[in-house]
This record gives C-alpha cells, structure tokens and sequence, in this order.
C-alpha cells in the first residue's frame, strides 16, 4: 500500500468519525437517494470517494496524498475503510 499509515489513519478516522453524525448516509447510497444516482456505474466508488471529500476534502487529499500517490492508490486504502454497499434500486 503507497499511503503512509499517518494518512491511513487520518482517513480512517475521519470517514468513521462522518459515518457517525450521518448515520442515514449509507442508507442514502444503497437507496438511490443521492444526486445524480440514475448515472452512477459503480455505487461503491462513488460512495467511496463521496465519503473521502465529505471527512478530508479535496484540500487535504491534494496536499498530503496527490504529491506521492495517486486515485488507483486512494481506491485500494478506500475499500479497505469503507463499509461495502449494496445498489437497492
């Protein structure tokens, strides 16, 4: 894995953290009730990466992560932190 463990565990914490104070979240995904769901071809990336920018921002992913690492490595540490999801509609 190419993201240094302090970024890992600073993800992972922030994704567990904004899980917490949104507990209908993951509901919303598998639901459809997200914008935009009808185009959605992958639900479980768009959720992923949804979830990455709503803990850390972009900001702070383009500061501490695109300097050395890249989507394809964010995709791997996002699918090891993430609950998996289901597509209900």
């Amino acid at each position: 894995m190419k993201i240094k463990p302090i970024h890992y565990e600073y993800i992972r914490k922030c994704i567990e953290d904004t899980l917490e104070q949104l507990p209908k979240l993951i509901e919303e995904y598998e639901t459809g009730k997200i914008d935009r769901a009808d185009k959605v071809n992958n639900l479980q990336q768009r959720f992923n990466f949804d979830l990455l920018f709503m803990s850390v921002g972009s900001h702070w992913v383009c500061e501490h992560i695109y300097p050395y690492a890249n989507d394809t490595n964010l995709k791997t540490v996002l699918n090891r932190i993430c609950p998996k999801i289901e597509r209900k509609y």
